[in-house]
């Protein structure tokens, strides 16, 4: 029988190899992928693939110069959705940036 710090290296390694591995699948089949719409008839949406989700936008979102971190509610649900300044062209975080300061959050 494997002395019992043996088992405990093995979990040790094997716990952060599986996360790892677990988000990396996650990543390559685009789960973190979205795109945020604004319309007057539909206020804001959220389209992941080919869903359209209505979302109201909370008070509890945080915006900055470098990131917005966007808490919404979709159906009933609570939700954060995380935009990089990097991860957009500039013209496009300033113009949802503008757009979120300005509108009242409910």
């Amino acid at each position: 029988m494997l002395p019992l710090s043996y088992v405990l290296k093995a979990l040790l390694i094997l716990v952060p190899v599986s996360s790892f591995y677990f988000y990396i699948q996650r990543y390559r089949h685009h789960y973190y992928a979205f795109s945020l719409k604004y319309s007057a008839e539909s206020s804001w949406e959220l389209i992941e693939g080919d869903d359209y989700l209505a979302m109201h936008i909370l008070k509890s979102s945080v915006l900055t110069s470098f990131i917005i971190i966007l808490h919404v509610e979709i159906d009933n649900k609570r939700r954060s959705l995380l935009v990089c300044q990097d991860a957009v062209s500039a013209e496009e975080y300033r113009r949802l940036f503008v757009a979120l300061k300005i509108m009242k959050l409910e």
